[in-house]
């Protein structure tokens, strides 16, 4: 996880851009970076990290006290700049235009707002400029937009922020640009007369969510009750899987517990280790167990096509139980491809080989305490049960 000298470091750099720009006509007066919305100190200890985007800063949110205008000046500017940005959804906050994507945050566990006492607190951040505008960026002129954007500063603080989920929503032309190298994964069945959508993309890891937006409103025509529907859809693909992640860490192991042990007919009956090894997820309920639990660690997996090799992986290191390397965990996914359904060829190797660096790699990873859960991973790169695990 990012330090604080780092986000300092950041924020000096959007500093330096809003004083060199601020003299501009369409600049809004008075004003100062919104370098991001909500409290960053506690996004950073999230469960999951959450960001919702945007274009850039509305003049609204100057036309009413909502932010302590900092003087950027000062020598405790980033500071200042810091604290004003942290504390904004509980002084004052444009509530109108971000319950949009509040009604979608209530479905992770996760809300901008701390009062909520959610388990992950999402933040928001924009994409061409933290500069506020008057005009809005839309009725910018092209050289206007040009002379303030800076997504080269985004993606640095994007970078930074490393988010587990995304949620966007601007048109495609914005999204082409930003995230090009994001892969669609399925959109979400949605009926209404407003033709609105939730689509769902990953790449590396990272889940990203795109709604439409109508009239300016994120995830705009959408209803609480089909919003949640279309997530739940989107992740797991059964509307009865509660999506919600605030679980407990004991939860997650009850998931792999009832995914994993056979449990005996009565008390006085045994399951065999061989009975235990060859239980394998053909069962949809026990698939969902799985989907479920694989959400819960970073969400990479929960694409159906992706879950078999997932479960093998599982499988082949609970069977073991004892350090493997890559190499030895996908030859026993082969050797045992009737089982487990998996090809050997050049995309299985490599699809094995990120599952267990997704949820083994615990060395430096910001999701650490979540991820290390099932796996530990030694200097040589081998994966193992967690010994503090009874499966």
């Amino acid at each position: 996880m990012f330090s604080s000298q780092d986000l300092d470091n950041v924020v000096k750099e959007y500093i330096s851009d809003f004083i060199s720009k601020q003299n501009l006509s369409y600049v809004v007066k008075n004003s100062i970076p919104v370098v991001w919305f909500g409290d960053i100190e506690k996004y950073k200890v999230s469960d999951k990290k959450i960001l919702t985007i945007a274009i850039n800063p509305s003049f609204k949110e100057f036309e009413e006290s909502r932010f302590s205008i900092v003087d950027l000046n000062e020598n405790n500017a980033v500071c200042d700049l810091k604290n004003t940005l942290n504390s904004y959804f509980e002084y004052n906050p444009y509530s109108k235009w971000f319950e949009n994507f509040e009604k979608v945050l209530n479905c992770f566990g996760a809300s901008y707002y701390k009062k909520k006492k959610t388990k992950n607190v999402a933040i928001h951040i924009d994409i061409y400029s933290a500069i506020a505008t008057d005009p809005t960026w839309r009725d910018l002129s092209s050289v206007e937009q040009n002379n303030i954007q800076r997504i080269d500063l985004f993606k640095k603080l994007f970078d930074l922020l490393d988010p587990d989920v995304i949620l966007f929503s601007v048109n495609q032309k914005v999204f082409e640009q930003i995230f090009s190298k994001y892969h669609y994964v399925k959109s979400a069945n949605i009926v209404n007369k407003k033709a609105a959508f939730i689509k769902k993309y990953e790449y590396e890891g990272k889940i990203l969510f795109n709604g439409r937006n109508l009239q300016g409103q994120p995830f705009g025509g959408l209803k609480v009750s089909e919003i949640k529907k279309a997530i739940k859809e989107l992740l797991c693909g059964d509307e009865n899987v509660d999506v919600d992640v605030k679980r407990p860490v004991k939860s997650v192991i009850n998931f792999v517990k009832s995914f994993f042990v056979s449990k005996p007919k009565n008390k006085n009956s045994v399951v065999s280790e061989k009975e235990q090894s060859n239980k394998i997820s053909d069962n949809t309920t026990e698939l969902e167990s799985i989907k479920k639990y694989v959400w819960m660690l970073r969400g990479y997996a929960c694409s159906d096509w992706k879950v078999k090799y997932f479960v093998a992986v599982l499988d082949i290191l609970r069977t073991n139980n004892r350090p493997m390397s890559v190499d030895e965990v996908r030859y026993q996914c082969f050797i045992n491809y009737s089982k487990y359904g998996i090809k050997e060829d050049k995309d299985s190797r490599k699809i094995i080989y990120e599952c267990l660096y997704q949820h083994a790699d615990c060395n430096n990873n910001s999701n650490a305490k979540q991820q290390s859960i099932i796996f530990t991973r030694d200097n040589s790169k081998r994966y193992v049960l967690n010994s503090g695990i009874r499966l």
